[in-house]
C-alpha cells in the first residue's frame, strides 16, 4: 500500500487547517489501580482523566529557517530554535516537546509533504498555585498535547485517539522512557480507561526497523485501552499533600522484580484490578471501595518488601481520615508524596471529609473526574 493511502486510512487531511493556528489539548490523570504490576507485561490498570489540562498552541514562524517554543511550566525558558540543527541542539528541559515534535516531522516526511517553521506555546494547568506540580503527569500531557496541535498544524486530523497514543508512546520510547505509557492513554483519550501497556521489546524493536506510519497502522501485541464508565453514585475525591514525588526514583528503586514475593503482588494486583473492572461494569460501588482497600494493601507489601516509601506520612494520614468518613483511600501512582484518592458513595460526608483534610494540611483537588479528553469550553479560541 502506498504511504498516501496509509496515511488516509489513519487521518483525515484538512489543507484548510494547513501551516494555521492550531490548538491541543491533554488532560492530567491519576491512577485507581494498578500502579508498579502495570510495569510488568498483560498486567492492567485503571485511570482517570482529570479537568485540568495542559493546552499547546501553534502557529506558523514570522522567521524563515527559525521558531519559538515558549511555555509557563517551571524550568522552560523560551528558546528560538534553528531548524538546521534543531534535533540536535542540546536542550533537555525541552525533551519531551522536541520528542513529540520529531515524530510527527518524522511521519510529515515519510508521506512526502513540507515542513514548516512554527511558534509553540505551551500553557498548563496541572499546577498548583504556587507553581508546584501535582503529580498529574506533565510529561505525558506535554507530549500528547504538542503531537495534536502539530498534526493539525499540517493538516492532519487523526480519525482515533489511538493515534495520539501511539505517536506519543514512539517518542517516549525513543527518550528511553521505562514507564507503562499508561499516562499517554488517559492523555490521549480522556475519562476513564482500562489499560494493559504493549510489549515493550517488540515495540523497541519494531521501532528500530520499521516507519513511523507502519507502526500506526498496526495492532499492537498486548496493547488494551478501553473506555470505562463510573457508577452514577460513585463518589472520587483527590487530596494533595504539598510534597512532590518523583515517579523515575521511586521505580528506580524499586531493585526487587523476581521471585516469589514479586510474582505474588503481580497475581493478586492482576485480580484485584480485575474486580475493579467488572465491579465498574456492574456498577458496584461498594465494591470498587472493597478492591480499591485491597490494592492499597498489596502497594503496602511491595513497599515493606523493597524500602519504599510509597505511602508517606501525609498519605497515610489522608487514607485514615478518608476511612474515618466512610471512604476508601490510598495514593496514586508512584506515592512518595503528590496526590491520594479517596472513594466513596454518593455524596456521604464528602464536605466533612474535605474539611477534616484540610485541618491536616491535606488539599481537596477541585477536579471533574474521568474528564474528557478536551475541555468542554476552550476559553479564548
Amino acid at each position: 500500500m502506498e504511504a498516501m493511502d496509509q496515511l488516509l486510512e489513519l487521518f483525515d487531511l484538512a489543507p484548510e487547517l494547513n501551516f494555521g493556528t492550531n490548538q491541543g489539548w491533554a488532560p492530567g490523570k491519576l491512577f485507581l489501580a494498578g500502579e508498579y504490576a502495570v510495569l510488568a507485561p498483560d498486567q492492567p490498570a485503571l485511570l482517570f482523566a482529570v479537568s485540568q489540562y495542559l493546552h499547546c498552541q501553534v502557529g506558523i514562524s514570522p522567521w524563515p529557517g527559525r521558531g519559538l517554543l515558549q511555555s509557563n511550566l517551571p524550568g522552560l525558558e523560551d528558546w528560538r530554535y534553528e531548524r538546521a540543527n534543531l534535533y540536535e541542539a542540546d536542550s533537555a528541559q525541552w525533551r519531551y516537546v522536541l520528542a513529540a515534535m520529531q515524530i510527527v516531522e518524522n511521519l510529515v516526511e515519510e508521506v512526502g509533504r513540507p515542513l514548516q517553521d512554527y511558534r509553540l506555546s505551551i500553557d498548563s494547568q496541572l499546577l498548583a498555585d504556587n507553581g508546584r506540580k501535582y503529580g498529574f503527569g506533565s510529561s505525558g500531557a506535554v507530549t500528547v498535547a504538542v503531537i495534536q496541535a502539530l498534526l493539525a498544524f499540517y493538516g492532519l486530523v487523526a480519525k482515533s485517539p489511538l493515534m495520539h497514543y501511539k505517536l506519543a508512546a514512539m517518542a517516549m520510547m525513543r527518550l528511553g522512557s521505562k514507564g507503562s505509557l499508561a499516562d499517554l492513554a488517559v492523555n490521549a483519550y480522556g475519562g476513564w480507561l482500562y489499560y494493559v501497556a504493549p510489549d515493550r521489546l517488540w515495540l523497541q524493536e519494531a521501532l528500530a526497523n520499521q516507519s513511523i506510519l507502519s507502526l500506526l497502522s498496526q495492532d499492537w501485541p498486548s496493547l488494551v485501552i478501553q473506555p470505562m464508565f463510573a457508577p452514577a453514585d460513585l463518589e472520587v475525591l483527590v487530596g494533595w499533600t504539598g510534597v512532590p514525588a518523583s515517579t523515575d526514583s521511586l521505580i528506580g528503586q524499586w531493585q526487587d522484580r523476581s521471585g516469589a514475593a514479586y510474582q505474588a503482588f503481580l497475581s493478586s494486583a492482576k485480580e484485584t484490578v480485575q474486580a475493579i473492572k467488572e465491579a465498574f461494569e456492574t456498577g458496584d460501588s461498594l465494591a470498587i471501595q472493597s478492591r480499591l482497600a485491597d490494592y492499597r494493601h498489596l502497594l503496602l507489601q511491595i513497599e515493606k518488601h523493597n524500602t519504599l516509601s510509597i505511602e508517606t506520612p501525609a498519605l497515610r494520614e489522608l487514607v485514615t481520615i478518608a476511612q474515618a468518613y466512610q471512604f476508601e483511600a490510598k495514593s496514586s501512582g508512584a506515592g512518595g508524596g503528590d496526590c491520594g484518592i479517596a472513594v466513596g458513595q454518593g455524596q456521604g460526608l464528602k464536605k466533612e471529609l474535605a474539611a477534616a483534610w484540610q485541618a491536616a494540611s491535606i488539599t481537596l483537588v477541585e477536579l471533574e473526574i474521568g474528564a474528557p479528553q478536551r475541555p468542554s469550553k476552550e476559553a479564548g479560541n
